[in-house]
């Protein structure tokens, strides 16, 4: 089974790219978790075939239970629950939320979701 998102290079070139760009200010914190968010749905729907994007995080948790381990689970759900919250709820982040969410999309593009443990 392919994992759950995809650990290539695109994804993790991407989420580099994204890092940068928040970290010299090219984009304000609530832009950077849409696109993050945007960035590991769209991983997830290429590696797994689940619609991602167009899923809220609640329909898509349990259909990627099969593929993620326990803590890969909850750490995508904590995410997912931020980018939400960012997204509908206008949520303005402050830097270590963004940065926590930056460091967990790293871990989970990483061995966690490659099918390797946590």
């Amino acid at each position: 089974m392919p994992p759950a998102v995809a650990p290539g290079p695109d994804a993790k070139a991407l989420l580099a790219r994204l890092a940068a760009d928040y970290r010299q200010g090219a984009c304000a914190g609530e832009q950077a978790l849409m696109r993050l968010d945007r960035l590991l749905r769209s991983s997830l729907a290429a590696s797994s075939g689940i619609h991602a994007l167009r899923l809220t995080a609640a329909e898509l948790l349990p259909r990627l239970e099969p593929l993620l381990d326990p803590g890969a689970q909850a750490l995508l759900g904590d995410l997912l629950s931020l980018c939400d919250r960012v997204k509908f709820a206008r949520h303005r982040p402050a830097p270590e939320e963004v940065e926590r969410a930056l460091n967990a999309a790293a871990a989970l593009l990483g061995a966690r979701l490659a099918g390797r443990a946590p």
